[in-house]
């Protein structure tokens, strides 16, 4: 398993687990730990109830719908919980080895972070057009460049806080490509980053959070 995405459904703890080894998400009930939905036969594929190697997957709230970073298919699709039909798939000679995806259903972006592609970016759901990029496409350790950045997140100020991995640095990014915020500490095999409701930032970074 590389993640996991806890949220409530009708007032039921949920976990969604991304269990990578096994080609396949898996939707727990939390208190007595019942998978109740899988999407993935266990088998490496990109055909129907198939992933490869997939890196991370969230629920959409009140929508039936989950949303999964299929990394070794290079793509990321929308799943109806209800009959596993794929109702968005954007990536196939877009991305190169997606390993994270975030959500904003005000405005329906997908943020994606596309390590081989060193970038991060947000895509409209409805017209599947790139609406913003951080990253110039080649590992670059400038101001407008990420190497084989691992997570990007929402952030309430409308930024994006991005791991920059492979610069081992930690950065905060504004609407316009600004790096606005970044932490001063090199954080060496950075994997994950979230802002917290006290607006500290957890980081697991050499398998320790900090």
């Amino acid at each position: 398993p590389v993640d996991a995405f806890s949220y409530k459904q009708a007032a039921t703890d949920m976990v969604l687990i991304t269990d990578q080894g096994r080609n396949r998400v898996i939707k727990v009930i939390k208190v007595d730990k019942k998978i109740i939905w899988q999407y993935g036969d266990e088998t490496e594929g990109n055909g129907f109830n198939q992933l490869k190697g997939p890196a991370d997957a969230i629920a959409i709230p009140d929508s039936g719908l989950i949303l999964i970073c299929d990394k070794g298919n290079s793509r990321v699709i929308l799943v109806r919980e209800s009959n596993k039909s794929i109702v968005w798939n954007y990536g196939p000679g877009e991305l190169a080895d997606p390993v994270d995806v975030e959500y904003n259903p005000q405005t329906r972006e997908v943020l994606i972070t596309d390590q081989g592609s060193h970038r991060v970016l947000k895509v409209e759901r409805s017209t599947s057009q790139i609406t913003w990029q951080f990253g110039v496409s080649v590992a670059d350790s400038f101001s407008y460049g990420l190497n084989s950045p691992t997570d990007a997140d929402f952030l309430p100020n409308g930024h994006i806080l991005i791991c920059d991995a492979g610069n081992e640095r930690l950065i905060e990014v504004n609407q316009l490509g600004q790096i606005v915020w970044q932490f001063t500490k090199r954080l060496k095999n950075l994997n994950d980053a979230d802002r917290q409701l006290d607006n500290k930032t957890l980081a697991i970074y050499n398998n320790l959070p900090i």
